[in-house]
């Protein structure tokens, strides 16, 4: 049941990650490694 929910965690953040760097894209804004860390 742990690594389930570990791999669903996983692979939400990663969804949630690469929403973000779309967004930030669409906006203009370079320093995308600033936001995400």
């Amino acid at each position: 049941m742990i690594k389930e929910m570990d791999i669903k965690m996983s692979v939400i953040d990663i969804i949630n990650m690469n929403f973000k760097r779309k967004i930030l894209k669409l906006k203009g804004i370079k320093n995308i490694n600033m936001v995400i860390i």
